[in-house]
């Protein structure tokens, strides 16, 4: 068993742990898509301290009927790296509306501006997604 969390570069008492709060046994692992899906999960959660992990964790899978906790968090997770990406995406679309102010070119500044509009969108769409996770 330890050899399967030094594979995935996390120590055995951090991968027991999150084992257990996704209520995964070892044979869990021994199915290739779990396996992968938990990596993914761990990879994940390596940005955040341990509380972090664990209130992600429980924020989805805590006072809820579910059947596989690890499945229902590995789509959350997805959620929340989509957030990040198109926060990213917005924080630099600004900027660029920033640089752009000073054009005298308006297709580039409509052009930016609908890039704005539709990632805007995008963004209030997975936070939307997500509440429906945390509820």
């Amino acid at each position: 068993m330890e050899s399967t969390f030094d594979n995935l570069d996390i120590d055995a008492m951090t991968g027991a742990r999150l084992m257990q709060s996704l209520g995964l046994t070892k044979f869990d692992l021994d199915n290739p898509q779990k396996f992968e899906r938990f990596k993914q999960v761990l990879d994940f959660l390596k940005q955040y301290p341990e509380d972090t992990q664990n209130f992600l964790i429980s924020k989805v899978t805590t006072g809820k009927v579910i059947t596989d906790k690890l499945d229902k968090f590995f789509e959350y997770s997805q959620l929340l790296q989509k957030k990040q990406a198109l926060s990213s995406d917005m924080e630099n679309l600004k900027k660029e509306a920033q640089l752009l102010s000073s054009t005298s070119d308006p297709f580039l500044r409509m052009s930016n501006a609908q890039k704005e509009i539709n990632t805007m969108q995008s963004l209030r769409g997975v936070e939307n997604e997500i509440q429906l996770y945390e509820k």
